[in-house]
């Protein structure tokens, strides 16, 4: 028998024995200052939210909704672990700032709807972070999360966070 035959023989024998490598799961981070991911809530909260190269800020004098969605990236499905928002709070007294977080798409329920607040202290630039997690929802992790903020005047969303879990390899 002829030695190139003999090899892609036992090669297309080994891979019909070897079968498929299956598809291995890993973390991804992702992080966007704001601009990218926010976006007044209303046309009326336009005069108030500036978007700057590292936030989205109220400089305006009422307080102004903001929301903030993520890009849909392929096998993310029930797959987001956590969501994350960095909010600043310039004024020199302290604030507190409500974020709620809902779920899903094409879903007029939007189920779950989770609210979180934190309060940041007075200063400069004084920052506090919101996040989500399983935990938050039931042990279930999120599918289409997207959140609103309810930015009082002189605070910003200083950056957007998103860990889901990706498909690699296969």
């Amino acid at each position: 028998m002829n030695r190139t035959i003999l090899f892609c023989t036992i090669t297309l024998l080994g891979a019909a024995v070897c079968g498929h490598a299956s598809a291995v799961e890993i973390v991804k981070n992702e992080f966007s200052h704001g601009p990218a991911n926010c976006q007044p809530a209303l046309p009326v909260f336009d005069g108030n939210i500036r978007k700057r190269p590292k936030a989205v800020a109220n400089e305006g004098t009422s307080n102004a909704f903001v929301t903030c969605d993520f890009e849909t990236t392929r096998n993310v499905a029930n797959k987001v672990l956590q969501v994350g928002m960095i909010l600043v709070n310039r004024n020199a007294g302290s604030v507190t700032i409500s974020c709620t977080l809902v779920d899903g798409i094409q879903d007029i329920s939007f189920s779950p709807s989770i609210v979180k607040s934190v309060t940041i202290a007075g200063g400069a630039s004084v920052r506090g972070d919101i996040g989500w997690s399983a935990a938050d929802n039931g042990g279930a992790n999120y599918t289409f999360p997207a959140v609103s903020c309810n930015l009082l005047p002189g605070t910003e969303i200083g950056g957007v966070l998103r860990a889901y879990l990706d498909e690699v390899g296969a």
